[in-house]
Parts: structure tokens; sequence; C-alpha cells
């Protein structure tokens, strides 16, 4: 019993002191700067980086440095130091007089021997506002899009959105540049813009630009964000040629929608013709781009041969962000009495169709579609 005691005395003794010891030693060296996040600003101005210092609850001499060299108090820098009411840390202020970009780098507050213990944190002077724009988006259609444009810098400056040089707005609310009572964008700060259900409408040229008073006078920046959208293409997938006028001649439409502006070209036995104004004796294409998102290609024949079941026409779209492509077919109903098969939603014939061959036809089934290899029509 006398030895359980006395071993249960014994480990409190250790565990007691070891709890003081690592109490003790847990945090002998206490040194920090603020603000440690960093400070950027413009040129021209005072900034102030302060250190708390603790060298074993007691006050220790401290340094500072500029980019690992020791700087001194003088006219680049001001260096304030004091200690706190008990004694037990030493708080010192550096002052950055008449701030340049030179002066950008790393600042430490250093202990000196016998302690030791180190903080630093980052200055940058920057000569203008820098905008840090988000990448160029592409437009999932009918949902949120957001914009950002944050300046670093701190110049106190206020941020605008401009789309297609028609200014939006700066302040943060809703904006309906349109007037059509129904808000396009909602400005959320000073740095952020959601474009609300986004559409084709939407889609062009934005400029964030930062306006700022420095040096006396009211200075800008800007930069440019692209809001792309996919190619959609508008056509007729089927035409009969008994409702043409007099038989002809015919004139196929294909428009074309998409952010940058899409290329048309137009496609028939195998051979593609782009869409900048092609012409020959019998076929010619002219292309009118209407906006900056919409152009209208048309493709006119002016003869057709006396018989013919269809002639398959495909029309094209391309830009940066995707392509897409629709099948048109000319069908002569007074030739078959009956329209070939197409596929689902896309107008494209299926194998069903491709049927019938003569000394100036040959039609080759690849997947889904046809392709017409030596001539524009299918002849009985």
């Amino acid at each position: 019993m006398t030895s359980q005691i006395l071993l249960s005395f014994l480990l409190h003794v250790y565990l007691g002191s070891n709890f003081v010891t690592s109490q003790y030693m847990q945090q002998p060296t206490v040194i920090t700067v603020s603000p440690q996040g960093g400070i950027e600003g413009p040129p021209g101005r005072e900034y102030e980086i302060k250190c708390r210092a603790s060298w074993y609850r007691t006050p220790p001499e401290v340094e500072w440095t500029f980019n690992g060299r020791r700087i001194f108090d003088g006219n680049k820098y001001v260096i304030d130091i004091e200690q706190t009411q008990l004694e037990d840390a030493t708080i010192s202020s550096l002052f950055i007089q008449n701030a340049r970009p030179m002066d950008s780098g790393r600042y430490g507050c250093r202990m000196q021997a016998p302690a030791f213990g180190l903080a630093s944190t980052t200055f940058k002077v920057f000569p203008q506002p820098i905008l840090m724009p988000s990448p160029h988006q592409v437009i999932d259609r009918d949902a949120n899009m957001t914009l950002r444009c944050p300046a670093r810098g701190n110049f106190g400056g206020n941020l605008f959105w401009i789309k297609d040089n028609i200014v939006i707005g700066g302040q943060a609310g809703v904006y309906d540049p349109n007037r059509d009572r129904i808000p396009d964008y909602w400005v959320v700060d000073n740095e952020r813009m959601v474009i609300i259900n986004a559409n084709i409408q939407n889609a062009g040229v934005y400029r964030c630009q930062y306006r700022y008073f420095f040096h006396g006078r009211h200075q800008n920046v800007a930069e440019i964000i692209n809001v792309n959208s996919p190619v959609e293409l508008v056509t007729a997938p089927l035409i009969r040629w008994q409702e043409l006028p007099n038989g002809g001649p015919l004139r196929l439409e294909c428009k074309a929608r998409g952010f940058p502006r899409p290329r048309i070209a137009w496609t028939y036995s195998n051979f593609t013709f782009e869409s900048g104004g092609y012409m020959d004796k019998n076929v010619s294409i002219v292309t009118s781009p209407q906006s900056q998102t919409i152009v209208t290609s048309v493709l006119s024949v002016r003869h057709m041969p006396d018989k013919f079941n269809v002639a398959r026409f495909n029309c094209s779209g391309q830009n940066s962000v995707s392509r897409a492509s629709k099948l048109i077919m000319v069908v002569n109903m007074g030739t078959s009495g009956q329209v070939p098969n197409r596929g689902p939603n896309t107008g494209t014939s299926t194998g069903a169709a491709c049927v019938g061959t003569s000394s100036s036809l040959i039609l080759v089934a690849f997947g889904t579609s046809c392709i017409l290899i030596k001539s524009l029509w299918d002849t009985r």
C-alpha cells in the first residue's frame, strides 16, 4: 500500500513538472508583423508596418530588414520603438516615406541576439492600378455568368462596365440597358458583375474600366473580356420543288448566330464552297453580316434538271467556340411521290433514302446521312 502511494506521488510530481515545463517552453518566442497579408498601394504615400516581439516574456531588441538586409532610421525609413506597459514585449513601427516602386519587396522584423525570431510581410508599390479580368467566357444559355475585374494597387477608384461601347453601370445594383423591363445585369460590387440568364444577346466585347484620381487628375485603365457564344444555325430543313414559283430558281437561306460571328460554308457533292461571294454560271453564294453575332448566307441555283428526286445541301457555321451544320433537302414530289426519310431532329437522311443510281449519280450511305458523290441531284 505504501509503495502504491509513493508511486502515485512520484507520477504526479513528474507530470506536473513536465506540464509546467511544456507551458513555459511552448512559446518562448512570439513575433508578428502586421498587416500579415502584405501592403499594396500607389506611389508617393507613407506606409506603416508594425512588429510585436516577445522573448520568454521579456522585450527583446529588434531590427528591420529589407529583402534580408538591415535598414536603419533615416530619410527613407523612420523606425519607432516602444515597450508594452508590462514590459513583456517590444512594439516597433517601420514607416516607409514617399514610397516608390523600387521600395517594393519583403520587409522583416528580426530579434537581436541572444533572442532569435523573424517575421516578415510583403510590400508592393504600383505605378498605376493593375486590373485582373476574368478569362474569356462562353455563354451557357439561360444560366447566370459572373465577370470579375479586381483592381490591384489600392488606388480607391471605381469600376465601370461597358459592352460594345455602351455603358452598363458602375454602382452596385441591377441594370436594364435595353429598357425592356427585364434586368440584364447585376453589378455586385467594385469588381464583379453578373449577366442574368445569359443568352446570345449578351455575347460581345465587355470592357471593365477603372477610374481613379491621382496626381491631381482623373485617370483610367481598362481591360477586355470577350463573352463568346456557340454557333446556332437556322434553316428550312425541307423544301418542296413544286412550291417554288415557276419551278425555280432555287434559293436556300442559312442564318448563323454566334460570337465571334460565324463563317458559313455550303457543301454538296463532297465539295465545299466558302460563303464569301462564290459565283459560277449556275450557282452563286451571297453572304451578308447583319450584326456582330448574326450572318445570313443565300445559295442560289439558277437551273435544276428536268427530273430529280432529291438534292441535298449542307450548311455549316464555325467560329472559335464551336461548329454546327444542318442538311437542307430539296424534294421533287412530282418524280417519286414520296419524301425520303430524315433522321430525328437533324434533317439528315437515313440509309433508307440512299436508293437508286444512274449514270450521273452515285449515293453512298455514311452513318445516318447520304453523301452525294458525282451529282448535285438524284435523278431517275
